[in-house]
């Protein structure tokens, strides 16, 4: 497998003379003391002379030394000149299957090379690999008849399992390195896709050619071939109906192999040739045609996945102990957290909190992966609105994209109640609006004024700007006296020194609703809107002793919330449905419910100063919600 290093080597010393400042400096230098001595053009020639002198050297040390692999290279030749001294020897065709595996490693490396480079590089590395893979085939398969004899294998056995296992390394190397990834379709393509080409394109090309040279071939495969291909592909087939992928199939297809193997090694072919004819090419017409279903089931995979995604509630589950996968990165290499979200360095000792995962009860969860996310918003910009919470999931946000994408440059940018993460190489950029209650607060002469009909025209102009908008409010509503930022509300005409919070939360959300259903095309920006996040400041409201909060909790609930929907959720739930443009609702206060255990408590300021059940620890739930918010992404 190729090493993310190696992959930029073969072509990239192409500028390795103007590579560093003291590299540059050098030819500046020398252009100065040269230039009544030589001309452009010499200097030109020289530096071309020198740079091939390092550039051959360097290609050849990375394709035929620097990796490991390559200390089998030997073989290959080993296995010539045992074919001069021996003939036909089991042991030319040992050194032969040998030497060819580094050939098919560089071979692939080669053929990955080309999706950065098309340079003489790559693409002669990729010409001597070939003719000399295709040389030492030569010499393996002439040997194949002396291996049967000498090592008592039949040649069934060889032909069908071990040769393949050699000459496919290269795919198997690149199937393995797109599952490590969760790219299970590209990892089915590869493996399908080869099989496809063989059956469908190099045998019947074998055929013709060895009609055309007069070397008569046919498709007259034995009884026990025939059967074990149909099974194979049967077996296959049914793995592959749920679209899915666990530990227990991979073992049960790796056992169905080793089961293939073993029959091949004491199998002996019965002589009734004509049983055998017919049986084979029914057998092989089967076969293609159940390889045919999968390859169409194949085609569709990723629209049937993500129609079960659709129809799946992903907001109905249960939190699920997940030391493996959890947390999904390490708060101490993620330099944009805010220090009141690390709990870990604030001090907080337990790590249960850190390990628990989101399981729909209907379906799973995508794997969150950041270069996907990058990948999917290329040239796209992002945005939080609303208060700290939006915060909690945009630090988040970030924290999981710079874990699963580390190579990409990132810029933060923070000016008053804006910031912004930037990932240079897609050029996506994640911002956060601090913007508490989402409706205007005027600075008047007799005061801050909450006015709940008015939508800050400055905001509103930003927002329309974005390609993801995710609004969020509800915390700061609930705030009194010194804490509030407003001194009056202002409802139509009428001013207010305060009334009923909700009430005024509802009039603002329609303020909002109505801005949206103007001035956003929902079909260009995706709105999404987060529902309440609920604090745990009364262990009464989870059944525990009254007089308690959210300090000490260790584990999340594994039962039911026992207390209704707040009355918020519902005028969320009211006012996104009287809406005429579609936001999507991420509905994560049921979940949140449940972690108790999820929040700052004493370790949010790092000194064991106040008490936050509010807010929460990152890493923690809001991972969980942007995992949500990907998936809406996805299936959205």
């Amino acid at each position: 497998m190729v090493s993310i290093n190696e992959k930029t080597d073969l072509e990239s010393d192409e500028d390795i003379p103007f590579s560093s400042s003291a590299a540059t400096s050098k030819v500046e230098a020398l252009d100065f003391e040269m230039i009544h001595l030589r001309s452009r053009a010499d200097l030109a020639k020289s530096w071309v002379s020198r740079h091939m002198w390092i550039r051959v050297p360097r290609s050849i040390y990375i394709v035929l030394f620097k990796a490991k692999i390559n200390m089998l290279l030997p073989f290959g030749p080993l296995a010539i000149l045992l074919h001069y001294i021996t003939g036909k020897h089991g042991w030319v065709f040992f050194f032969s299957l040998v030497g060819i595996v580094p050939l098919a490693e560089r071979l692939g490396y080669a053929t990955e090379q080309l999706a950065f480079y098309t340079g003489p590089t790559a693409i002669g590395w990729l010409a001597v690999l070939t003719v000399w893979v295709s040389v030492l085939s030569g010499y393996l398969v002439d040997a194949i008849q002396g291996a049967s004899d000498s090592f008592n294998m039949p040649v069934a056995f060889i032909s069908v399992i071990l040769l393949p296992i050699v000459g496919n390394a290269a795919e198997h190397a690149s199937a393995i390195m797109f599952a490590m990834k969760d790219k299970l379709d590209i990892t089915l393509g590869v493996a399908i896709g080869s099989s496809t080409q063989i059956s469908m394109f190099v045998i019947p090309f074998c055929v013709v050619v060895g009609w055309i040279m007069g070397q008569p071939m046919d498709l007259n495969f034995q009884l026990f071939e025939t059967a074990t291909l149909f099974i194979t592909v049967l077996v296959v087939a049914f793995m592959l109906q749920e679209g899915t992928s666990n530990y227990f199939k991979g073992l049960m297809l790796i056992l169905c192999y080793l089961i293939v193997a073993a029959s091949f090694f004491v199998h002996v072919d019965p002589s009734d040739a004509i049983l055998e004819f017919h049986m084979g090419a029914f057998g092989v017409a089967i076969a293609l045609l159940v390889l045919t279903i999968i390859l169409e089931n194949q085609i569709v995979c990723g629209k049937q996945s993500i129609y079960r995604l659709k129809k799946c509630d992903i907001y109905q589950g249960r939190w699920v102990y997940d030391p493996n996968s959890y947390p999904l990165y390490d708060s101490s290499l993620c330099h944009f957290l805010d220090h009141a979200f690390d709990c870990q360095k604030n001090g907080r000792a337990d790590e249960l909190y850190l390990k628990y995962r989101w399981q729909p009860y209907s379906c799973n969860l995508p794997t969150f992966d950041g270069e996907d996310f990058l990948e999917r918003f290329r040239d796209k910009r992002i945005m939080f609105v609303g208060d700290s919470l939006s915060l909690n999931q945009w630090q988040s946000l970030t924290c999981m994209i710079h874990a699963t994408s580390p190579q990409s440059g990132y810029t933060i940018k923070r000016i008053g109640g804006t910031s912004t993460f930037t990932s240079k190489s897609h050029n996506v950029s994640l911002m956060l609006a601090r913007n508490a209650f989402l409706v205007h607060i005027d600075q008047q002469r007799y005061g801050r004024v909450l006015k709940l009909d008015s939508i800050d025209l400055k905001d509103g102009k930003s927002w329309k700007e974005y390609d993801v908008l995710i609004f969020n409010t509800w915390h700061w509503w609930l705030h009194a006296r010194r804490k509030q930022p407003w001194d009056f509300i202002q409802d139509g005409k009428t001013l207010h020194r305060d009334m009923n919070r909700l009430v005024a939360y509802e009039k603002a959300l329609k303020t909002w609703a109505r801005w949206v259903d103007k001035n956003v095309d929902t079909k260009k920006t995706k709105v999404f809107f987060q529902s309440i996040s609920p604090s745990h400041w009364n262990a009464s409201h989870w059944g525990y002793p009254e007089g308690r909060n959210c300090t000490a909790e260790r584990e999340p609930l594994v039962v039911a919330y026992p207390r209704s929907k707040d009355p918020a959720e519902v005028i969320v739930e009211k006012v996104l449905g009287d809406m005429s443009k579609q936001v999507l609702l991420l509905n994560v206060t049921g979940l949140s419910q449940l972690r108790k255990d999820g929040h700052p408590s004493i370790y949010g300021n790092g000194a064991h100063l106040g008490m936050d059940c509010s807010h929460w620890c990152l890493p923690g739930v809001p991972d969980t919600w942007n995992q949500l918010l990907y998936t809406e992404l996805i299936r959205n």
